[in-house]
């Protein structure tokens, strides 16, 4: 047992703790903040555009954050970052059980929350998979992007459950449990920073066995022969890109990228957070919108395990840009939802699409400029990200609370999937600068 247990390439175990650690996250995500919008309105009189300031605050204060969390991740790990982040999240949820009528308090709780998750405990998910992967990225982020699916395919439905069953207060109680249980104590045993720190290879293999016996396995020479300790069975003719902050943002193929992402995090945070108000005002019941929404987290679980595995096989820009035009196709099929039937047409079209976009921005910055500063790069664009995925949610509200129907937001949301598909298309990959040493698979 111990020598087959020694087998499993310890990248996987990285993967299962921080699918876990996804899963947990969901709590401050729009879909289960949707189910309290109801209740909150009937008991507090709050408007639908003041819950969603919440999450429109926690996105903006996670962009303001992300460059300095990118850079501590960069050098000190993802360990300290990510269990940090859960204890204060896991936290902020705990305390909205005794939420009692103050919008502050909500606000300051969830948006804090909200503010760790999308400027640190993401970021760091997305780095240790990075520094782990290169030949097997998208299928390793694919698996690890499934915690959050199957957490809104499962949690929304719990939460509305829960909520039926013994009130709202329960089900924050519930979700600030599931933190520090499938969080915060798998985190702070299993988490490492690079697999060279355990003498493995990115992808698996040994790094001693990749060493010529000659040599001295600490010497300049002996990691020079292996290419720093990346994976030595890749073609020598692919180089893995080594560009620094001020390198990649001179890159057109960054700020192609970072605009298209940014557009995909507006619709995609709208959609999330209006979807089962929106599915309710169309005149399904509770039960079916909650049904439906389960179906459409589910599908984009599915859709980001199997985007995974194509794009370790396709470029990127492509699947990126099928992504964004079947996701602004799909949006155009929920403005016409008005039954059960449409409402899981639109969840299996958007969510295929969907949940291999976000496995495709997650591994987009460490495939085109490499790892060694894949947390700097992306903690400094995730600002423009945050802010899109702050203001879609927002707009979303407003739109409804003026004209009393999502239909302007949504047609705003699938244009912007349209024209993300145009600029994923002009985003070729950028030209490897002469810094490269390491041999990867190209992408």
């Amino acid at each position: 047992m111990r020598s087959r247990f020694n087998r499993v390439y310890y990248g996987w175990i990285m993967v299962a703790v921080l699918t876990a650690a996804s899963f947990t996250q969901v709590g401050e995500f729009n879909p289960v903040l949707a189910v309290f919008m109801k209740p909150f309105g009937d008991d507090f009189g709050w408007s639908r555009a003041e819950v969603s300031l919440a999450t429109s605050l926690g996105s903006f204060g996670g962009g303001l954050i992300g460059p300095f969390t990118g850079w501590l991740i960069d050098r000190y790990g993802s360990r300290a970052i990510l269990v940090t982040c859960q204890v204060i999240y896991g936290t902020c949820l705990l305390s909205l059980t005794f939420l009692n009528g103050s919008l502050f308090h909500f606000l300051l709780a969830f948006s804090l929350g909200r503010m760790v998750v999308q400027g640190g405990t993401a970021l760091a998910t997305q780095v240790a998979i990075s520094n782990w992967f290169i030949r097997l990225r998208g299928q390793a982020m694919g698996v690890s992007t499934l915690g959050t699916r199957i957490g809104q395919a499962i949690l929304p439905a719990a939460i509305a459950l829960i909520t039926q069953a013994v009130g709202w207060r329960y089900a924050w109680l519930f979700l600030g449990g599931i933190v520090w249980v499938l969080g915060i104590i798998p985190s702070s045993i299993f988490i490492r920073r690079r697999p060279e720190d355990l003498g493995y290879l990115p992808d698996g293999g040994r790094l001693q066995e990749a060493i010529p016996r000659q040599a001295d396995p600490l010497s300049e020479e002996a990691l020079a022969r292996v290419g720093g300790g990346i994976l030595s069975a890749a073609p020598a003719s692919a180089l893995e890109p080594n560009w620094t902050l001020r390198e990649a943002l001179r890159s057109r193929s960054l700020w192609l990228l970072t605009f298209a992402s940014a557009l995909s995090f507006f619709f995609g945070a709208g959609i999330n957070l209006h979807l089962y108000p929106y599915l309710t005002d169309a005149g399904l019941t509770v039960p079916e919108a909650v049904f439906a929404m389960s179906v459409y987290f589910a599908v984009a679980g599915a859709g980001a395990v199997v985007w995974g595995v194509i794009l370790d096989r396709f470029p990127l820009r492509f699947c990126m840009a099928i992504g964004f035009l079947a996701s602004g196709a799909g949006i155009v099929v929920l403005i016409f939802t008005n039954s059960l039937l449409m409402a899981l047409v639109f969840g299996v079209f958007y969510g295929l699409s969907f949940g291999g976009l976000h496995t495709m921005t997650q591994v987009m910055w460490a495939d085109y400029y490499g790892r060694a500063n894949v947390g700097t790069i992306a903690g400094a664009l995730l600002p423009i990200q945050l802010i899109t995925n702050a203001m879609g949610p927002l707009f979303g509200g407003w739109m409804y609370d003026i004209h009393g129907t999502y239909s302007t937001a949504f047609t705003v949301y699938a244009l912007f999937g349209f024209l993300a598909c145009v600029w994923a298309l002009a985003a070729g990959a950028p030209q490897l600068r002469p810094t490269t040493k390491a041999p990867v698979t190209a992408r």
